[in-house]
């Protein structure tokens, strides 16, 4: 009883000793130079589930997630978020039977800075001068049509991950840009 005691005891350190940690947890989680900063964060959608999402991690990350632009450190602005569902195999009748879902974000990621420098905040014409940047998630799904139902819901879980994804990759962005400020 004692050895296996002591052999659990020895794994769990060695486990710990490694740095191992479950994803969203332990140091430089989704970017820990977040931790003071404040950030604005502005979509044409605030209701999405993108910009929900995004909020979320945010706050997570302990960022400041701020409603004045002016009191910002950085600004996220999303300027186009589209979902497209293509058709990428079909069955024996002609059916899709396999589709390809792609995220597509359009996006700014800035010092606050450097917007009002060039006059961005109110105006969404001149944002472009700072440069736009792309992040894509894509993953493919077969669809099952004698189980209409239980796929519908399996695609609702794989859309929830996509904007798991991208949200990750612009906390990386935005974590990234402080960093090298």
């Amino acid at each position: 009883m004692k050895i296996k005691l002591i052999t659990i005891v020895l794994l769990s350190c060695l486990l710990l000793g490694c740095g191992f940690h479950l994803r969203g947890h332990g140091p430089n989680v989704n970017g820990s130079s977040l931790g003071n900063s404040r950030v604005y964060l502005a979509a044409t959608n605030q209701k999405g589930l993108l910009y929900r999402q995004i909020q979320r991690d945010l706050q997570f990350a302990e960022a400041q997630v701020i409603d004045e632009p002016q009191k910002a450190d950085w600004h996220i602005v999303m300027l186009s978020v589209k979902t497209e569902k293509k058709s990428v195999g079909i069955d024996r009748s002609g059916r899709s039977n396999e589709y390809e879902i792609i995220i597509a974000i359009e996006y700014i990621v800035d010092s606050a800075g450097n917007i009002k420098q060039a006059g961005q905040v109110a105006e969404g014409k001149k944002l472009k001068e700072i440069g736009n940047r792309f992040l894509t998630s894509r993953r493919n799904f077969y669809f099952d049509n004698n189980d209409p139902i239980g796929k519908r819901n399996e695609e609702k879980i794989l859309l929830d991950s996509m904007h798991k994804d991208i949200s990750r990759q612009l906390l990386n962005v935005l974590s990234s840009s402080i960093a090298n400020q």
